[in-house]
């Protein structure tokens, strides 16, 4: 009995850290959709800023998805980081866009559900 009790506590315990987790994730993404709005014009401070946000929440965001979604996420910073440097235009909206989406599918993958729990 005692061991079904402690099973019970340890359970609660783990699906009250994913929330919470889930949570914190969620509010990461969504400082980085603000970040990134497509309606301002981005310098390369701005890039830096976002980079270091990035460089300092990226391992709380491992702990809900694999590795290879916060890479990506890495990968498009550095590309509109690039752009930016460049000033082209076409490669700011295109890297841009691609970083949206990429954002955006982190926050689905960390978005609470019953599928993302189990």
């Amino acid at each position: 009995m005692k061991t079904a009790i402690a099973s019970g506590v340890l359970i609660l315990c783990l699906i009250m850290l994913i929330t919470a987790n889930s949570i914190y994730c969620i509010g990461i993404t969504e400082d980085l959709k603000d970040m990134v709005s497509a309606d301002k014009i981005f310098t390369v401070n701005d890039t830096e800023k976002l980079e270091e946000y990035w460089n300092k929440h990226k391992m709380i965001m491992h702990l809900g998805v694999n590795s290879s979604y916060t890479d990506n996420i890495s990968e498009g910073i550095a590309e509109f980081k690039a752009a930016v440097k460049t000033n082209s235009e076409a490669d700011i909206a295109a890297s841009l866009n691609l970083l949206n989406f990429r954002i955006n599918e982190l926050e689905e993958l960390n978005r609470l559900s019953f599928v993302n729990i189990f």
